[in-house]
């Protein structure tokens, strides 16, 4: 059952936050006049279709328990910018450390570039100050071991999961789901905020018809759910409102001539575990994540990392070696 409680975890986490741009895309106006909803749809399309831009952010998370407080904090910086072919070449410079408690600090430093297709990166921590590159037909490979495509379903392209068992079920039971009744959103200046009521979504029955779908297509992935199990189950989806009182999430967007300029995104999980009959202490998670973006539009250069090594030979010399 353990497997089973992870997995609605996750599907859980995986809808709220493809809730709030799956939003975006609605007629509702959730409570903003026609024309304020106007500025922010021509905004968000805009900054979608554009060809390149410049970004950097900031992001902390916080997880507390008996005391006890885990962090992880991260900077970052880049761009983006379409190749002759129109594909997007893709630059990102990471830093932070993660706080592990007793463990100390860990710190975290990584380099991603994607040059036409290409994908190269350096992570220092873990592969030593070395560029590692992976060529398109490597990363459709892995693409097909897990049976569908990331880069898509980071676009919004679901089609790659369109063959998976219970697909159907799961995207029926997603379009009972009503986000207006769930989403408000405001205007002060050219900040836009909006605000998912966590508990109001996670009672409603089609949310809960989509995690028992979702869990269930899923099922070849764990271990076998029994009766028992799905009784288990429906009865933690019941309990699971209480066990995330006083949750929240927001979304901040600002809107500067008519690009998306910021984004910053806050999450607060109060989960309280006993509400759904676990002896498990209390956890709070915060997360904030602060992103800027500029330079729409631009010409940028990202330039091949030099003496990069297959990440494919790299492995099989080390298998070799062994």
């Amino acid at each position: 059952m353990k497997n089973l409680r992870m997995a609605t975890a996750l599907v859980v986490v995986a809808l709220l936050l493809a809730l709030v741009p799956a939003s975006l895309a609605q007629d509702q106006t959730f409570g903003l006049s026609v024309e304020d909803k106007a500025v922010l749809d021509a905004a968000n399309a805009a900054t979608a279709s554009a060809t390149s831009a410049q970004f950097n952010f900031v992001a902390n998370l916080t997880a507390t328990s008996e005391g006890e407080t885990l962090t992880l904090d991260l900077s970052g910086t880049g761009l983006f910018d379409q190749n002759e072919n129109g594909e997007a070449n893709f630059q990102l410079s990471l830093n932070g450390s993660a706080d592990m408690g007793e463990n100390g600090q860990m710190p975290l430093t990584a380099e991603i570039r994607v040059i036409d297709s290409t994908l190269y990166f350096m992570v220092p921590a873990l592969l030593g100050p070395q560029w590692l590159s992976l060529s398109p037909d490597e990363v459709s490979g892995l693409s097909s071991d897990m049976g569908f495509d990331p880069a898509e379903l980071a676009a919004g392209d679901m089609s790659s999961l369109e063959g998976a068992e219970g697909f159907g079920e799961m995207m029926a039971a997603l379009a009972e789901v009503q986000p207006e009744q769930y989403i408000s959103m405001t205007r002060n200046g050219d900040q836009f905020t909006t605000t998912i009521d966590l508990v109001g979504l996670i009672s409603s029955e089609a949310f809960q018809s989509f995690i028992r779908s979702s869990v269930e297509a899923n099922a070849d992935s764990m271990d076998e759910i029994s009766e028992a199990d799905l009784d288990e189950l429906n009865e933690m989806l019941a309990e699971l409102p209480a066990a995330l009182q006083d949750s929240s999430l927001t979304l901040d967007q600002y809107v500067t001539d008519g690009m998306i300029s910021r984004t910053v995104l806050n999450v607060a999980l109060n989960i309280d575990p006993s509400a759904v009959g676990e002896d498990e202490p209390a956890v709070s998670i915060a997360l904030t994540f602060d992103i800027s973006l500029s330079g729409y539009n631009q010409d940028y250069t990202i330039e091949v990392p030099e003496d990069a090594v297959s990440f494919a030979e790299m492995m099989s010399g080390m298998s070799a070696s062994n």
